[in-house]
C-alpha cells in the first residue's frame, strides 16, 4: 500500500498518512530465528509530509534504537541444555532485557526421551539429560556475568512411577525401584492412600486425594514429613548455594501449602507455583498467595478465548483484564502458553494462529498484571515428543525461539518502560481492536481483526518527542530501524494526538518514552 497525503486533520499539522507495506515472504530463522512458515513479515514503509503543517506536523525521521531497559520478565528455553542456556543468556536474553530464564528440571530422573521424564526424580543429585553439574555450574555463572538469573524448575511431591519390584537406572546412573531410592527415601515416605481402591487420584473435588494420592502413578511424597522435608531443603537450599535466582514448584497443589511453606521456609529465594484451578475446586491458588507468585491458568484460558473469538476488546473495557476478572491475585504470575497447553490445547499455540499469539505476548507483557513468562519451545507431532535435537538451534530442528521475535523484545522494553504507569485512553474499534496508553510513558494499539485498523484523532498521552517532527519508533515493527509513528499537539487541549495511522491486521504498534 503507497503513502499518501491527506489533510484529515490538518488544523492540528499532520498531514502524512502513513501505512505499512507488507509482502508473502515469512520471516527469515536466519536472521529472525523464528521459522513459521506462512507468517506475513512486515517490511519498512514510506510516508510523506507537508511542509505547511500548522504545528509540529509528522515527518519522516528514523530515530535511534531505544536500548534495553532492566525487567522481570522470565523466559521459560523449555528442555534446553545447560550449555545452550548458557550461550543464549550472553548472545541474546541480557542484552534485550530479559531478567530470568527458567530450565527443565535438573535433577537426576527416569531415563527416556519423552519431554516427561524430566518430571519424574529418582534422586537429587543434579544428572539430568540437559547437561552434567558440572555445565549447570557454568551455566548459573555465565548467565549471572549476562545480567540473567536461573529459575530451577523443582518437582518436590512425587518421585517416579513404574514397577516396584523392578530395579531401574536413572538418567545419571542411579539405580532405584519405585518407592526405594537408595539414601534418600524408602516406602515408608510415601503415601499408600487407596481412598477408592486405587493409589491414583481420581476426584479433583476431593482435597485429600489430591495431595495424598498419585497423580498418574508418581510415587507420591509425605511431605509433611520431617525426614522427606529436609531431603527436599536440602535439594533447595545446595541449588541457591550454587547461585540459583529462584524456583518454579511444579505439581504444587498437590502438596498442602502448609508443607511448602516448611521446606522452603529457609530458602530466600523468588517461588513461582503451579495451581492448576477448575470451577469448584477445593484447592485454589491463593492458598499459596503467601509462599510466593502463582501461575494463573485461567489467565491463559480467557486470553486464548478473547483473541481467538469472543474479542480483545473485552479486554479493555468494562472491566479491565487483571484480577478483578477472578484470574489471579496480587502476586499473579501470567503466560499465554506453557508446554502442558500447547499439547492439551487450552492454551493458544503459535502453531495455530501465529498473528493472534504474537499480539497475545505484546498484550501481557504492556498491560500491567502480574509477572510474565514467555515460553520458547519445539515443534512436535506427537504429545511425548522430546526435541528432535537435543542441542538447541534456532529455527533449526524445530527449535521456535519465540523469545527472540521481535515483537516480543519490543513488548519487553514497553512493559519495562512502563512499570508502575496505569492504563489509560483505552480505545476500541469493533471486537478484536485495542488501544491504550500507560500512563505518559507508553502507547500501545494492537489489531487482531482480519482488516486494516487507521486510527486516527486518537489521544496517545505521551510528550512530543524531542527529536525534529515529532516522530517514535514502532517498537513492535519487525524492521531493524523499527518505522516512525507521528504525533502532534492539540493547542486546544494540550494533549498529544497520533497523526493518522494505518496498522495492518494481526499487527501493533508500541511508542515509548526514553
Amino acid at each position: 500500500m503507497r503513502s499518501y497525503c491527506v489533510l484529515l486533520f490538518a488544523v492540528l499539522g499532520c498531514t502524512a498518512k502513513p501505512s505499512y507495506k507488507s509482502s508473502a515472504g515469512s520471516f527469515s530463522p536466519t536472521r529472525l530465528l523464528f521459522p513459521l512458515a506462512g507468517l506475513k513479515n512486515w517490511l519498512t514503509r514510506r510516508s510523506s509530509h507537508a511542509s505547511d503543517a500548522l504545528l509540529a506536523g509528522c515527518t519522516t525521521k528514523r530515530l535511534d534504537q531505544n536500548p534495553p531497559l532492566a525487567s522481570q520478565i522470565t523466559v521459560q528455553l523449555f528442555q534446553w541444555r545447560y550449555a545452550d542456556v548458557a550461550h543464549e543468556c550472553e548472545a541474546f536474553l541480557g542484552p534485550n532485557g530479559y531478567r530470568y530464564v527458567q530450565i527443565s528440571p535438573p535433577h537426576e530422573h527416569i531415563q527416556g526421551p519423552q519431554w516427561w521424564t524430566d518430571y519424574q526424580p529418582v534422586s537429587y543429585r543434579i544428572a539430568s539429560k540437559r547437561g552434567s553439574e558440572t555445565e549447570f555450574d557454568a551455566m548459573i555463572d555465565r548467565c549471572a556475568r549476562a545480567g540473567v538469573g536461573v529459575i530451577a524448575d523443582v518437582v518436590l511431591n512425587h518421585m517416579s512411577a513404574g514397577s516396584p519390584t523392578e530395579n531401574h537406572r536413572g538418567s545419571g546412573g542411579s539405580s532405584y525401584r519405585k518407592y526405594e531410592y537408595p539414601n534418600l527415601y524408602m516406602r515408608k515416605n510415601f503415601h499408600q492412600c487407596r481412598k477408592r481402591g486405587t493409589l491414583q487420584i481420581n476426584n479433583y473435588m476431593d482435597r485429600y486425594e489430591v495431595q495424598n494420592c498419585e497423580l498418574v502413578g508418581l510415587a507420591d511424597l509425605k511431605t509433611s514429613q520431617r525426614q522427606v522435608q529436609s531431603a527436599l531443603n536440602e535439594y533447595l537450599t545446595r541449588l541457591v548455594d550454587k547461585r540459583v535466582s529462584g524456583f518454579r514448584i511444579d505439581a504444587a497443589k498437590h502438596i498442602p501449602a502448609s508443607d511448602l511453606l516448611n521446606i522452603l521456609k529457609l530458602v530466600p529465594v523468588r517461588v513461582v507455583q503451579e495451581v492448576m484451578y477448575a470451577g469448584g475446586e477445593p484447592i485454589r491458588p491463593e492458598e499459596y498467595s503467601p509462599i510466593g507468585r502463582v501461575h494463573i491458568f485461567q489467565a491463559a484460558y480467557d486470553l486464548k478465548r478473547m483473541f481467538l473469538s469472543d474479542g480483545i476488546a473485552y479486554l479493555g473495557h468494562p472491566v479491565p483484564w487483571g484480577p478483578q476478572w477472578g484470574d489471579g491475585y496480587l502476586s499473579s504470575q501470567i503466560f499465554v502458553t506453557n508446554w502442558d497447553l500447547e499439547r492439551n490445547g487450552h492454551g493458544l499455540r503459535i502453531t495455530e494462529k501465529a498473528g493472534s499469539y504474537l499480539l497475545c505476548q505484546v498484550f501481557i507483557l504492556t498491560w500491567g498484571y502480574g509477572q510474565v513468562d514467555v515460553f520458547s519451545g519445539y515443534n512436535f507431532t506427537n504429545y511425548d515428543d522430546g526435541p528432535e535435537d537435543p542441542v538447541a538451534q534456532c529455527g533449526r530442528f524445530g527449535w521456535r525461539c519465540e523469545h527472540r521475535h521481535p515483537m516480543v523484545v519490543g513488548a519487553i522494553q514497553l512493559g519495562t518502560a512502563a512499570a508502575g504507569e496505569p492504563v489509560q485512553n483505552v480505545v476500541t474499534s469493533g471486537t478484536q481492536r485495542l488501544a491504550y496508553s500507560r500512563g505518559s510513558k507508553v502507547f500501545v494499539a494492537l489489531n487482531n481483526a482480519d482488516s486494516d485498523w487507521t486510527l486516527q484523532d486518537v489521544v496517545v498521552g505521551l510528550p512530543m518527542p524531542t527529536s525534529p517532527g515529532g516522530a517514535y519508533r514502532n517498537l513492535l515493527h519487525p524492521s531493524a530501524n523499527g518505522q516512525q509513528v507521528h504525533l502532534v499537539l492539540d493547542p486546544a487541549s494540550g494533549v498529544t494526538r497520533l497523526c493518522p495511522i494505518t496498522i495492518p491486521p494481526q499487527s501493533a504498534i508500541g511508542i515509548m518514552v526514553l
